[in-house]
């Protein structure tokens, strides 16, 4: 049986292997990154997407906003449809539609150049330049495109979705890439303009330019309590911003604003 000194004498050997390890311990991580909430306080599902970017808020990488994915948290209730990669060569009619919607041609750019179209000199100038163009993208993974349905307008029908990327995911050292989301027609086609206007939610877009300036931009699609939003992530102007809306028939709100920096 131990004695009293014995006892004392492995007490005092815990405590001193407890403090040593408190004193070697390194101190708690804690973020140099971190969202405030501009505009949306008290507005349920702007506290639970606050609540989801700050509990990943360990950086671009980590917080998946310097990539092209967005990370809805189910432990706050959101979640995101579920999307099928595609391969550009096989949708090539489809992705012309698309990079002509964000990038116009000026129809007046062939006058006094002896110019006969408005596409000569450009990768839209044949469908074999088009083809070759995308093949040099992919080969250095510049572009990506992929497809999903959600009820995006909440009328109780869901619309076929449609993303197109541009540059790089998760590299800082590259340009900031660009995804855009677009709404097709139900047969997926074509673009269906009407419901792509919803969610174009930009502030440069003209009857003549109806996607307006995408550079930089990253839009995605998330579900809260039975209702769809998306979201637009600004990553040009310094901080960071994140916007999201919601589209209830023809009308489109916007409910948060965060700030990221």
């Amino acid at each position: 049986m131990r004695t009293k000194l014995g006892r004392a004498l492995v007490v005092l050997g815990m405590q001193a292997v407890f403090l040593a390890s408190v004193a070697t311990a390194e101190p708690p991580l804690t973020s140099p990154y971190h969202f405030e909430m501009l505009e949306g306080q008290g507005v349920e599902v702007c506290e639970a997407c606050l609540k989801a970017f700050e509990a990943i808020a360990w950086g671009p990488d980590e917080v998946g906003l310097s990539g092209c994915e967005r990370n809805y948290d189910s432990t706050y209730g959101l979640s995101a449809p579920q999307w099928t990669e595609l391969q550009p060569l096989k949708h090539l009619p489809l992705l012309k539609q698309v990079m002509l919607f964000l990038i116009p041609p000026d129809p007046e750019a062939h006058i006094g150049h002896g110019r006969s179209s408005m596409y000569e000199g450009t990768i839209f100038e044949s469908d074999e330049t088009f083809r070759q163009n995308i093949e040099i993208e992919l080969k250095n993974k510049r572009i990506g495109i992929a497809q999903s349905q959600a009820d995006i307008d909440n009328d109780g029908h869901p619309e076929p979705l449609f993303t197109y990327r541009i540059d790089y995911c998760a590299n800082p050292q590259a340009p900031a890439p660009t995804r855009v989301l677009f709404v097709l027609t139900p047969d997926r086609q074509s673009i269906d303009m009407t419901k792509t206007d919803l969610v174009t939610q930009n502030e440069l877009k003209t009857e003549e330019d109806p996607g307006g300036d995408f550079s930089g931009r990253m839009y995605g699609v998330f579900f809260f309590k039975g209702q769809t939003y998306f979201d637009k992530y600004d990553r040009d102007p310094y901080p960071d911003i994140v916007t999201v809306y919601q589209a209830k028939g023809k009308r489109v709100s916007s409910l948060c604003k965060f700030r990221y920096e």
